[in-house]
């Protein structure tokens, strides 16, 4: 049998709430051997969590969200069925990420009918580890940060097409290659309008 698998037993078989005791005796037992033992062991960490109903607390949530097979939705990622979201639990460090998206639907008819629909994927936030107050806190002070410079982006985004790409697709010249002479067309305007009310 390779070490692997004998830690791996060692895991399964290790008593409710202390996975954390039989992970630290393995690595004190085989860390000279082979140092990577650990990340080897994640699918029976992950197994061990599943069958335990391990629960974790999410930040922004009162309640307690149970890691099981029947709440995976993806290797690693957990739904919670009572606040809507999808997060990503690391079954080694025992901390969950959370990871948004921030879609603008804007529609605009003051001066022109204007739309813009954009989408941003933010990378994953690691949450876990302290006090659930404090963590509420933290994620909801980043979330504003990560608001904040996608809009300030946005913005930026605006003014430079504004500049640059709106100017990019006017045509510079008329198809004649000529630069309108608009006294002239006004003169020929005017004239005409005298010429109509001299026959009149």
């Amino acid at each position: 049998m390779s070490a692997t698998s004998i830690c791996s037993s060692f895991i399964l078989g290790a008593p409710p709430g202390e996975l954390n005791e039989v992970i630290n005796d393995i690595k004190t037992l085989t860390s000279d051997d082979e140092p990577d033992l650990i990340t080897k062991l994640r699918p029976a960490i992950e197994k061990y969590n599943e069958d335990q109903l391990v629960s974790v607390k999410l930040p922004g949530t009162s309640q307690h969200v149970i890691i099981s097979a029947h709440n995976r939705v993806a290797q690693g990622r957990y739904v919670d069925t009572h606040s809507r979201k999808a997060f990503h639990f690391d079954h080694l460090t025992g901390t969950a990420t959370l990871r948004g998206t921030v879609r603008v639907n804007v529609h605009y008819y003051e001066d022109g009918n204007v739309a813009l629909t954009t989408t941003k994927t933010i990378a994953d936030t690691a949450v876990g580890g302290g006090e659930a107050e404090a963590e509420a806190e933290a994620v909801v002070a980043k979330i504003a940060a990560i608001e904040k410079q996608y809009q300030e982006q946005v913005n930026r985004t605006f003014v430079s097409m504004n500049e640059q790409g709106f100017k990019a697709l006017r045509r510079q010249l008329p198809v004649t290659r000529q630069k309108v002479d608009w006294d002239k067309i006004r003169a020929y305007n005017l004239s005409d309008t005298l010429k109509g009310a001299r026959e009149d």
